[in-house]
């Protein structure tokens, strides 16, 4: 956010217990408002309001449902029902149950009443089971697929709710029934896992037995009514069986045939994943509880999934390539999960232990555990050796409505803030505060203008810069008042206009800039202007942030034009954010770190690594706790990290281990339709395509992202070309996913993409014969 846009819980974990689960108390924390919740699909993308049963993946990044109204292929713009043509569904139930990936291009789709596979080059089905002859009720439970797994030898394993056992070989696609498994029909079988060591695990509601690899039947563990119904085995990776019941999670062990409780988990658990940080994610009819392996710590999240995706009871939960959790279940909607990014170290805001009275951050200071964080109406001082709230410093005379643009360091034992309303000091031990001149002994507190920038002079390290709305002002150590810094242009006296930045380049020079100003202040006093340098512009740019790079290389960060670079020795200027193919024209602050120039956006965050020139962008959707930042609100230390202000807090970020949440982000066809006088082609993976045939009126192709947190309306530029004819110019498809092209001739064409990926302009393209 921008300084001139001005703007204006996290409520204390209370966990409701009965007193004999103290335990529990001490160490599963309940947290209300979280943010885990990232995208909902729903009704408005074209999904049912039907309870999601099964979530699968495919290799062309698509995400699979089976649902209670049928089969469901889900892409970042759009969610198809497959198994519907026309009104009616081309399957005997559209009840789907299941909904198994068999590689490479084929899924099984089990319903109440049958096994189907399905193609998905061909969109295609074909039965494998189904009901025969008049006694469907028993014939049903004998092919009623209720839990699936892949085995050790990579064949696939079914198992029919009447303890019916198949193999299904992804490569022949056949299926077959096992005769070594010979589980009492008469029983409903709910659940079957393969242990590394060849073993099976087999478990009705109430009754779970292990197998020998050869079907022997070995024993039973004690189970009794009291443990409750088992809902669900589950192997991680550290191979620890989990049980999932009606009355809370228990640890299996299958040599000693013994079952542990997790008294942490009292609840009503059915369905379990682990992400790719190898920590667990429990669906509980209390809330969606997460529980990191590394800390053995438990959070329970009660509400998110009821007010962000309207889901009262989970189903199923999967986890994609990305590390991203699908969870689907009772309710309106498909949830997108992700947790805390590794390289999110801190956040400090209201729902915070810190509890910020503001979370509006204009300006950061830290110094050894100490954070100072300038907000609307007050400062406050984090130390983090504690873990207690922040506390809010209000100076004297400082009013609500003023706000805290900058910080710095006065000395070793007080600091500035730069604000609305002047110069306010603060002690960095006891709190004290007051109005400069109080503290200095001097006149001006300079409390009749707006402070926005604070710079410690690197040639003069006593003389601390004041950038204001009228004049640049310096502060020498030893001296009482302030000094206006009267610069002249040729023209007139600089005094009355906006400062916004100070940087002591390589040369010694003093750079200065803001409103209307633009250049450096020599040895002997003089100024430079500079702001010729932009007369080729529309719109002289209006300069709030500097960065040497390198010896007579300057970086301007501009309001509006982007990215600058400067040569001072030969005045050469170039768009940096045109040649990156970025989209940040609003620059709100540039950093140096070790490895990396940081460059802060208003909604994205751009790494360009010094040896190589790589250029990454960064944006909410990877993790950040905004999905804005404020202007020049950030410090960096090396030792801790770079700290960033948003409109919703502070945090605090290891830049080296700053990566994007999902890497399968490129622009994808979602399908093609080819539109005949008498008929419909579609193809649902468009390189199945081979060619259109004569006597097609419109060819319409759908768009999409592999970015499923992005869900912003796409924008993209595109051209067809025929191959051999001048390829013309790119045109602008914005806010819409569907592109239609007619009266094409025949010949062979290419369709070229342009679009943002992670913020970073990239081409594909697509051949079409005709």
């Amino acid at each position: 956010m921008l300084l001139e846009e001005l703007t204006e819980f996290m409520i204390r974990a209370v966990l409701l217990c009965l007193s004999c689960w103290i335990c529990f108390l001490l160490t599963v924390v309940p947290v209300h408002g979280a943010d885990i919740v990232q995208r909902v699909f729903n009704a408005k993308d074209g999904l049912a309001n039907a309870r999601i049963q099964d979530i699968s993946f495919d290799r062309y990044g698509y995400v699979w449902l089976a649902t209670q109204e049928g089969l469901y292929r889900v892409s970042n713009s759009k969610v198809r029902r497959i198994d519907k043509v026309g009104f009616d569904s081309v399957l005997d139930d559209e009840l789907t149950t299941s909904v198994i990936n068999s590689e490479p291009d084929h899924l099984l789709i089990g319903t109440q009443s049958s096994l189907y596979l399905y193609s998905i080059l061909d969109n295609q089905f074909s039965l494998l089971l189904k009901p025969k002859g008049d006694d469907i009720t028993n014939i049903n439970k004998s092919i009623r697929v209720v839990a699936y797994q892949r085995q050790l030898d990579n064949q696939l394993l079914l198992l029919g709710d009447s303890g019916k056992v198949y193999y299904f070989d992804d490569d022949t696609k056949s299926l077959r029934l096992s005769i070594k498994h010979q589980l009492n029909p008469d029983l409903n079988w709910k659940n079957v896992l393969q242990l590394q060591d060849g073993r099976y695990l087999f478990s009705t509601r109430d009754e779970l037995q292990i197998h020998q690899t050869d079907g022997t039947f070995i024993g039973h563990f004690p189970w009794a009514h009291k443990n409750g119904s088992i809902r669900k085995i589950f192997q991680d990776k550290q191979q620890r069986i989990w049980l999932l019941t009606s009355k809370g999670l228990y640890q299996a062990n299958p040599e000693s045939l013994t079952v542990q409780v997790v008294p942490e988990i009292p609840y009503y658990v059915d369905q379990m994943a682990e992400d790719l940080n190898g920590d667990l994610w429990i669906s509980s009819r209390s809330g969606l509880i997460f529980w990191e392996q590394k800390s053995n710590t438990f959070t329970l999240y009660p509400d998110e999934l009821k007010q962000r995706a309207n889901i009262d009871y989970i189903h199923d939960i999967a986890v994609d390539t990305d590390g991203l959790l699908w969870v689907g279940g009772s309710g309106d909607g498909l949830a997108v999960i992700a947790g805390t990014p590794s390289f999110l170290l801190e956040s400090y805001s209201k729902k915070s232990s810190y509890q910020l009275k503001n979370e509006m951050t204009w300006s950061i200071y830290v110094e050894d555990e100490k954070i100072w964080l300038g907000t609307d109406g007050s400062l406050s001082a984090i130390d983090r050796t504690t873990d207690e709230a922040s506390v809010t410093i209000i100076p004297p005379g400082f009013k609500i409505s003023d706000s805290i643009y900058s910080l710095g360091s006065l000395n070793d034992n007080h600091i500035v803030l730069g604000t609305t309303s002047g110069l306010y000091v603060v002690n960095k031990t006891t709190n004290e505060s007051s109005n400069f001149a109080a503290w200095s002994g001097g006149k001006e507190s300079l409390s009749n203008k707006i402070i926005f920038n604070i710079y410690r002079d690197k040639l003069n390290p006593k003389r601390v810069w004041f950038g204001t709305n009228k004049g640049a002002y310096y502060w020498q150590e030893g001296n009482d008042d302030l000094v206006l810094e009267e610069l002249y242009d040729g023209q007139q006296t600089l005094t009355n206009t906006s400062y916004r930045d100070f940087l002591r380049e390589n040369e010694d020079r003093l750079w200065v800039t803001g409103a209307k100003i633009f250049g450096y202040v020599d040895s002997t006093g003089e100024y430079h202007s500079k702001l010729n340098l932009f007369n080729d512009y529309a719109i002289t740019p209006m300069v709030n942030s500097l960065l040497q790079v390198a010896p007579d290389i300057l970086w301007l960060g501009t309001t509006q034009q982007g990215i600058i670079e400067l040569n001072t020795q030969t005045n050469a200027i170039k768009s940096l954010d045109q040649q990156w193919k970025i989209d940040c024209k609003v620059v709100y602050f540039l950093h140096d770190s070790a490895t990396d120039h940081i460059i802060g956006c208003a909604n994205s965050l751009i790494k360009v690594n010094k040896l190589s020139g790589k250029v990454s962008s960064f944006s909410h959707k990877d993790g950040f706790i905004s999905d804005e930042f404020n202007e020049a609100a950030e410090f960096y230390d090396p030792g801790k990290g770079f700290f960033i202000g948003t409109p919703d807090g502070a945090m605090l970020i290891d830049l080296d281990k700053l990566a994007p949440r999902t890497v399968s982000d490129k622009v994808i066809l979602e399908s093609v339709s080819v539109y005949y006088d008498d008929t419909t082609a579609v193809y649902l993976i468009p390189s199945q395509l081979t060619q259109v045939d004569p006597g097609a009126s419109l060819i319409s192709f759908h768009i999409a992202l592999l970015d499923y947190l992005d869900d912003t309306p796409m924008t993209l530029q595109y051209r067809l070309a025929k191959v051999g004819a001048n390829a013309g110019n790119y045109l602008l498809l914005q806010g819409q996913s569907q592109i239609n092209i007619t009266g094409l001739s025949a010949g062979d064409y290419v369709l070229e993409l342009l679009y943002k990926r992670n913020g970073v302009l990239v081409q594909r393209t697509v051949s079409i014969p005709i």
